[in-house]
């Protein structure tokens, strides 16, 4: 969401009260009521997203292991980038290392 755009439409909008009472009738621009709508039904679409992955918190839980996994593994070959000359024996190291993680 736009924060600019919301205080664009902050300005534009105008709040009267009806001859009907109290009650505060807000006259806004149809374009502006379209983009906020819009805007809320992202909103929920995000709510339900979040609400799903915490449902899902094993398969978060496998992903951050897994990134955990990948870090150490360039964590390694970064290591053998730097204490090795040869590149075929980077590439053999790199496999081994590849091979024992599966």
């Amino acid at each position: 969401m736009s924060k600019e755009r919301l205080e664009e439409i902050k300005k534009r909008t105008l709040i009267s009260t009806s001859t009907f009472g109290d009650i505060e009738v807000i006259h806004i621009e149809y374009h502006d009521y379209d983009w906020l709508i819009e805007q809320a039904e992202r909103a929920i679409d995000y709510d339900n997203k979040l609400i799903s992955i915490e449902d899902n918190k094993q398969y978060v839980s496998e992903l951050l292991e897994q990134n955990k996994r990948y870090r150490e593994e360039l964590d390694v070959i970064g290591e053998v980038i730097n204490s090795v000359d040869d590149a075929d024996e980077i590439n053999d190291r790199i496999l081994k290392s590849m091979e024992e993680d599966e």
